[in-house]
């Protein structure tokens, strides 16, 4: 699949530009890959704080919370999809966003 097909990533990445955010919050691994792959950083996703930022922004991957993702095996360690959402929120407190 092509990413141009599907997502608007260079829209996306002049938007965030434009207001640059401190952090930009990917809801779920699917959403943050075509981002990640565009921006040369490869396509393998982890949940939490990535390596990569989006116009100077910091990036943060939050797990999906729809129901095909309630298995802790997707939850990369953790005991509850929740405890990710409570680290961002940590962290955007700790910058002042």
């Amino acid at each position: 699949r092509g990413l141009g097909s599907r997502y608007d990533v260079p829209g996306f990445v002049a938007k965030m530009e434009s207001h640059r955010p401190r952090w930009i919050a990917f809801h779920g691994k699917e959403a943050a890959r075509p981002v990640s792959e565009a921006l040369g950083q490869g396509t393998s996703i982890r949940l939490g704080e990535q390596g990569w930022d989006v116009a100077d922004s910091k990036v943060f991957v939050v797990p999906s919370m729809s129901a095909s993702n309630r298995s802790p095996k997707n939850w990369d360690g953790r005991e509850s999809r929740e405890s990710w959402w409570f680290e961002l929120a940590r962290l955007v407190e700790r910058d002042g966003s």
